[in-house]
């Protein structure tokens, strides 16, 4: 293939891809009108989401699954088992710490109403749901909308729960280093 072959395509490439910028461009500005955002974002606080759930019976059966078989494994001397088990549940607690005094992801607690997060979505009028102590930047037309409450009532909370997610949501979240050595209060 001569030189001014490749030229000429190179040429009608670039243009191809310049023409398809303006166009995506064009087709993003007139979506929006005025100052509008064009993503809707909801935001949690996770500390709440979290606390609903390890307040719930969902989180209470798994625990007491967890407990009766570590209480069944030590009564079998089965101590490998028994280990295993004492480990996973202080990982998890450790895990369920960070989580709800910290800014910690939640994507285990997520997981337990993955099938409800589209309605929670939709209900809230929001394209995408992100915990916000994530959020890196928002620039002035960035538009948030706090889905905390409707993802916290998917765990079905008491009111003793309630009021301690309302506590906590009055606090900043403690930081990792000081979760790590328990060094808090």
């Amino acid at each position: 293939m001569s030189i001014t072959v490749r030229f000429v395509l190179l040429a009608c490439v670039v243009v191809y891809f310049s023409q398809a910028r303006d166009i995506l461009a064009q087709t993003q500005m007139d979506g929006k009108k005025g100052d509008e955002p064009g993503l809707v974002i909801g935001t949690f606080d996770s500390r709440a989401v979290a606390t609903a759930y390890m307040r719930s019976d969902k989180f209470n059966a798994t625990m007491n699954e967890l407990k009766r078989d570590y209480r069944d494994a030590k009564a079998a001397g089965d101590r490998e088992r028994a280990t295993e088990l004492e480990k996973k549940g202080m990982t998890m607690q450790n895990l369920g710490h960070r989580q709800a005094f910290g800014d910690a992801p939640i994507p285990n607690v997520l997981t337990e109403i993955e099938d409800e997060l589209a309605d929670v979505a939709e209900q809230a009028g929001v394209d995408v749901m992100i915990s916000k102590w994530r959020i890196a930047y928002e620039g002035p037309n960035a538009k948030y909308i706090d889905v905390t409450d409707k993802l916290v009532l998917l765990f079905d909370p008491d009111d003793e729960t309630l009021d301690v997610i309302e506590q906590l949501k009055a606090i900043d979240p403690i930081p990792a280093d000081q979760l790590n050595s328990h060094d808090h209060q």
